[in-house]
């Protein structure tokens, strides 16, 4: 039998390594594996883009990645922004949202480029990951805040722990996970409207 995994996904800044650490330590034998940690041990880079942001070999960082579900003991919860690039299928995926003002600010105290917190904010406005996370998800299920996803994370592993037939498709599942793609295009809006400084 395929071993048990989850994707934790979402743009950078939306609180996914955080909402995944305290799922790491709700639950014994869950193994967390950060994708930009998997990259980062294996150099599965090709260089740099305009905002020196590395540019990652997918296919290479594909199979690293599938290794490291493969090695682990228990369910895996697999975190990273990368997840839906990926293109593994899975059978659950938490896709984490923030509202835009929240992810500018974190954004911007992590010093990144105004170029470059610009294009986060519009994938994240466009729900990039939660539309791409959907093609490869049988189930996936979008949380605005950290209790959500402790609430929605933990039904997902002890549903995966019983090895539930059917999991997605139960009624419990569907009010937690209603399969809506939530864009943010109004407090985009709001945004390019109110002179921001990102250059909308």
């Amino acid at each position: 039998m395929a071993k048990p995994f989850l994707f934790v996904t979402g743009t950078p800044g939306v609180g996914k390594s955080y909402c995944a650490a305290r799922l790491g330590k709700a639950f014994n034998g869950i193994k967390i594996i950060e994708i930009n940690d998997v990259a980062e041990r294996y150099r599965t880079y090709s260089g740099k883009d305009e905002y020196g942001s590395r540019i990652v070999r997918l296919g290479a960082l594909r199979m690293r990645v599938m290794h490291e579900i493969e090695r682990a003991d228990g369910i895996a919860v697999i975190v990273g922004h990368l997840a839906p690039e990926l293109r593994i299928r899975a059978g659950f995926a938490i896709v984490k949202r923030e509202s835009l003002k929240k992810l500018a600010a974190r954004l911007k105290k992590r010093r990144y480029a105004k170029g470059k917190i610009r294009e986060n904010l519009i994938a994240e406005a466009f729900d990039y990951c939660g539309e791409r996370m959907a093609k490869f998800a049988d189930v996936t299920c979008e949380v605005d805040t950290s209790k959500q996803f402790d609430v929605v994370a933990r039904s997902i592993i002890e549903r995966m722990e019983k090895r539930a037939h059917k999991v997605g498709s139960s009624d419990a599942m569907k009010k937690l996970c209603s399969g809506e793609i939530k864009y943010k295009l109004d407090e985009l809006a709001e945004m390019a409207l109110s002179g921001n400084e990102f250059g909308f």
